[in-house]
């Protein structure tokens, strides 16, 4: 991409990185909250048998 003099464009760039680094944080949150919730839901539905 070639270098950018404009404050607008310059703010939009900045804020497209940051929605994709929120959205890559958001995900591997969600990853992390599921694998931690799998194995204790199994864990419970065990000891109920």
């Amino acid at each position: 991409m070639p270098a950018t003099t404009s404050k607008t464009n310059k703010r939009t760039e900045a804020r497209k990185k940051a929605e994709a680094q929120k959205a890559k944080k958001k995900a591997v949150r969600e990853t992390k909250i599921a694998a931690k919730n799998k194995p204790l839901k199994k864990a419970k539905s065990a000891k109920r048998k």
